[in-house]
């Protein structure tokens, strides 16, 4: 009875997940973009997203502070497939 009531509480939480990205994507959608950028992607969305039938790609920018230093940043690129 207890781990009925965990996976519900985690499929809960990941469709939370899921339709604050989907309401983040719209949001996009309306700025002219069909994608969205993410820092971080949560297991339980991630694997929701390949449910779905998204495309995830994880891409690397190079940031530069001041003249000298440069930073890596990863981030995720998520679209819908067409």
């Amino acid at each position: 009875m207890l781990e009925s009531a965990f996976e519900q509480l985690k499929l809960s939480e990941c469709s939370d997940d899921f339709e604050q990205f989907l309401l983040l994507l719209e949001k996009e959608k309306k700025q002219g973009q069909n994608y969205v950028a993410l820092s971080t992607l949560p297991k339980g969305l991630h694997y929701r997203l390949i449910q779905e039938d998204f495309i995830i790609k994880r891409e690397e920018r190079t940031v530069k502070r001041f003249l000298f230093f440069k930073k890596s940043v990863l981030y995720y690129v998520v679209r819908p497939s067409i």
